[in-house]
Parts: C-alpha cells; structure tokens; sequence
C-alpha cells in the first residue's frame, strides 16, 4: 500500500509541476512567451563540434585508419559498432564508450581508432567552447571476392 500512496504523489507532483505559474489573466503574447520557456530541450548549440576536416574527413579518417582485426576477418564478423564520446572544449576526446557492440576486436579497434584522432574543433554555445557528446557508427563490412 505504501508502494502505491508513494507512487501517487509522485505521479500527481509530476504532472501538476509548474516551473512557472500560468494564469488567465496573462495577455496571450506573455502566456506564449511562459509556455516556450518552460519547455524543456536538449540543448541547442550555435556550432556543433566537428571533425578538424568536416564530415568528409572524419568518413575518410575512419576509411584509411580502421583497422578490421585478423579474428573478425577469419570469423566474418560483420556489422557495426557504434561508439560515444565526450569532446572537451580543448577539442580533446574524453570518455570513449561503446554503445553498440561487435565481437572478435571489432570494439578495440573503434577504441584505438578514436583515441587516434586528432583534436576536434568544440561545440560552441552562444559564442563559448562547451563539451559535446558525440556518437560515431563504425561500420566492419568485409569485401566481396
């Protein structure tokens, strides 16, 4: 029962919750202006990190420095790995993770390739450097004979 009365209260804070107050009495143009700001977004940024070379770079960098590792060519692993990372203001990577796996080296070699990279141009926000999380789809695709 407790379980319920906690969830209750929890589910009416929620949807009651007000950052800011609304009321009728506010002229249209104002209670516009109340209802855009108290929507919640991800975060928009004025220029978005990229790659030293623009996309263009960043898919022939992977192209040349990818290294498909022996096991996964024996096995014939394909398919693609997809990697996260955190572009500091420095340009520099932080923080590599794999969100989508392959076996047989496949994620190592996302690893190394990554940590090979050279500084990125950051992510600026209103005219300032910030940190940026950025997903990257390797593709292992092996080639037909």
């Amino acid at each position: 029962m407790k379980k319920y009365v906690i969830l209750f209260f929890l589910f009416t804070n929620v949807f009651f919750a007000q950052e800011k107050p609304l009321s009728p009495s506010v002229p249209p143009q104002k209670l516009e202006k109340q209802i855009a700001e108290s929507v919640c977004e991800f975060p928009a940024y004025t220029m978005e990190a990229a790659f030293f070379s623009g996309k263009e770079g960043l898919e022939q960098f992977v192209k040349t420095r990818l290294e498909y590792p022996k096991k996964a060519k024996r096995k014939k692993t394909e398919g693609v790995v997809v990697a996260s990372f955190f572009i500091e203001i420095d340009g520099s990577i932080q923080e590599i993770k794999i969100l989508q796996s392959l076996p047989n080296g496949c994620d190592e070699a996302v690893i190394r390739l990554i940590k090979r990279m050279p500084k990125w141009r950051p992510a600026l926000d209103q005219g300032r450097a910030v940190r940026f999380l950025y997903e990257l789809p390797v593709e292992f695709k092996l080639e037909q004979k």
